[in-house]
């Protein structure tokens, strides 16, 4: 598998399901389940709970130089483990966001505290396989694609 196809897709699962969750809390305040504070702080602790996946991904973006020719990954299997734990992790996340925005017996304070708790809980797994997908360096050139 290209490196770049598989940094796209890790980036994507994360950005997707941060706007899915960005999206589901600004609903609930236009249908007046909750007030702009609770907004802020929501989105604040959301912020806070992204930052360092999205700061791996970014700097894993932005480090990167000019190579010779498509870099090819040794093996598929740390990708397909990292988008299998980064799915899991940002799904926990997003169902419970969205349990939120639909339900109609839920409240701000206990969808925060899921998300602060979940979220630490399983971000060492998620951070290792991230940075491992965007800090790899390439072998040499000539490497060969594994699916």
């Amino acid at each position: 598998m290209n490196i770049k196809t598989a940094r796209i897709l890790l980036t994507t699962v994360f950005l997707v399901a941060f706007l899915v969750q960005v999206g589901a809390v600004f609903y609930s305040l236009w249908q007046g389940t909750i007030y702009s504070v609770d907004l802020t702080s929501f989105l604040t602790k959301l912020l806070a709970i992204y930052s360092v996946h999205l700061t791996v991904i970014l700097a894993g973006i932005f480090a990167q130089h000019q190579r010779e020719g498509p870099y090819q990954m040794d093996s598929a299997a740390p990708f397909w483990l990292a988008l299998s734990v980064a799915s899991i992790w940002n799904l926990l996340l997003v169902v419970r966001t969205l349990g939120f925005a639909f339900g109609s017996r839920d409240s701000i304070d206990d969808l925060v505290t899921y998300l602060t708790t979940i979220s630490s809980s399983g971000s060492f797994l998620v951070a290792g396989a991230l940075t491992y997908c965007f800090s790899k360096r390439p072998a040499g050139r000539g490497s060969r694609t594994v699916s």
